[in-house]
């Protein structure tokens, strides 16, 4: 027998109640959760705690529990069998109750939770219930009253389902003193919403661009009309791409001074000195780009949906939005293939194919069947993949897209292209991933429509249909609107990524070498 059915049949010997041996279950799985608010334990004070006295007092003397003391706080911990008591009744809870769970969260905008797992829970374990600020640029989204409902709902969601607890913080201050209530979850709940949400909702330039405008928020919000201020480099620094952010703060503040909003000059050291002419738009045109933000992980006009119905698009609407698209996708492409010609003697993963424009016309006109939407997704691939020689869904490890032989000082070899790439900062590896599975995921994709007869009739298609693009089989003329735009928008972004992650190569490249020229 396991550990907790050994302990459900010494409760029974002790003639407990269901209702008692629930409690009992049910209070060690509290702990185990609430013992996260801090390393040293859960207040003894708490309110749950103070409540169950009896069965705290049980849990003691069965060396569930142990008591604890910081400072002059007295705090609980579970101890070592009652860890491993407490990590199968949070794994039973998990089993049963995260696909409600996940049903739930569907009903929220998806890049919003993606960005609360991957920006806000990844960071901690513990979760103010009003106050939500942690002191960097994702304030700049938290503290959004849209956020903050959001964000509040779906914590009281995970309480609900047992996943989650409300006890209070305590810091060190007077010899230790009780702070705020939080809410607090456990790391197993944290790996759960990781495991739903493994993409954090806003792209490396938006996260940049907060972080620079959160950067001048910050040094504006102590000034005032009249005054100055200067950024510093190591400020920009702090950011992780460097060259990225200082680019964009010249470029923001070259807009905020041709606006009127204020004077800036540049120091020997490349410091930026900020004075302050209007600080009121000032503010607002900062306010401006971060509120861009939360509209686009909020979903456009959010509100406005609620109040009025979505005019349909008419043909020629549809034909215009997705000519963008597909000119920045071929724009894309054409960048990539320059920017990847820089490294490997001119011969670039992505060829210049007479037909690239060709393939794109056959991208625009709106689907509305099953045989369009395969028609769509091979010319998708033609334009993307094909036509680059398949070399883009393998370009670090093919070795044959590279020369073997190449001249002293010239180009760069494969070996070092994996090195930088190894050597780059996280987010930049993460952007790597994620649109080489979007590209092979649309592989894949081809693959089924290519070879197969009637693709509904394969569970493989339509599990991969629904990787990719994270919505149903379309069946109505609307969802096939949609089924073309978010293919078309996830593999312009793909490539828009891949850019990113190359542009950093080539950038490193050019700085080892010693050439100090930035790529915009």
């Amino acid at each position: 027998m396991g550990l907790n059915e050994d302990l459900l049949e010494e409760l029974k010997k002790r003639e407990y109640t269901e209702e008692q041996i629930e409690r009992y279950f049910s209070l060690i799985k509290y702990v185990y959760i609430g013992q996260n608010i801090r390393n040293e334990g859960i207040l003894q004070s708490d309110e749950k705690l103070k409540e169950n006295k009896q069965i705290v007092d049980t849990l003691l003397k069965d060396g569930l529990i142990v008591e604890q003391k910081w400072y002059r706080l007295k705090l609980f911990l579970l101890s070592n069998q009652g860890i491993q008591v407490g990590e199968t009744l949070i794994a039973d809870e998990i089993r049963d109750k995260k696909e409600a769970i996940k049903s739930e969260l569907e009903n929220y905008p998806q890049l919003l939770v993606g960005f609360l797992v991957n920006h806000f829970v990844s960071y901690s374990l513990a979760f103010d219930l009003e106050d939500i600020e942690v002191f960097d640029w994702r304030d700049l989204i938290l503290n959004d009253d849209r956020v903050k409902d959001r964000t509040l709902k779906i914590f009281d969601l995970l309480k609900e389902n047992g996943l989650a607890i409300i006890t209070n913080d305590y810091v060190s201050t007077r010899g230790g003193e009780k702070r705020e209530k939080k809410y607090v979850i456990c790391s197993e709940v944290r790996k759960l919403l990781q495991n739903f949400y493994s993409i954090g909702g806003l792209s490396s330039k938006d996260i940049l661009d907060c972080k620079v405008a959160y950067i001048i928020s910050e040094n504006l919000q102590y000034s005032r009309k009249g005054d100055a201020f200067s950024i510093s480099l190591d400020e920009l620094k702090k950011t992780g791409d460097f060259n990225s952010a200082y680019s964009l703060l010249k470029d923001d503040l070259n807009k905020y001074q041709e606006g009127g909003f204020v004077n800036v000059t540049y120091n020997i050291e490349g410091d930026a000195r900020i004075f302050i002419v209007n600080k009121d738009e000032f503010e607002e045109a900062i306010t401006y780009s971060s509120n861009n933000k939360i509209d686009k992980l909020l979903g456009v006009s959010w509100e406005t949906f609620e109040e009025e119905p979505e005019e349909e698009l008419t043909y020629e609407q549809i034909i215009d939005k997705n000519k963008d698209i597909v000119l920045e996708l071929i724009e894309n492409k054409r960048r990539l293939y320059l920017l990847t010609a820089q490294l490997s003697h001119g011969k670039s993963m992505f060829n210049s194919n007479p037909n690239t424009e060709l393939f794109g016309l056959k991208l625009i006109d709106p689907i509305y069947d099953e045989n369009g939407l395969r028609d769509f997704i091979i010319n998708l691939h033609q334009l993307v993949i094909e036509s680059s020689a398949n070399q883009i869904l393998k370009f670090i490890k093919n070795e044959d897209f590279w020369n073997s032989k190449r001249e002293e000082n010239n180009e760069i070899s494969p070996k070092e292209f994996i090195e930088i790439v190894e050597e780059a900062d996280e987010e930049k590896m993460q952007l790597f991933e994620d649109s080489r599975e979007i590209l092979n995921n649309l592989h894949n994709l081809r693959n089924h429509y290519s070879h197969l007869q009637d693709s509904k009739r394969f569970y493989e298609s339509g599990m991969i249909f629904k990787k990719l693009i994270n919505i149903e089989f379309p069946t109505t003329d609307e969802e096939f609107f949609d089924a073309q735009t978010v293919l078309l928008e996830k593999t312009r972004d793909a490539l828009d990524n891949l850019y990113e992650v190359f542009i950093n190569v080539t950038r490193n490249r050019k700085l080892e070498k010693g050439d100090k020229t930035i790529y915009s």
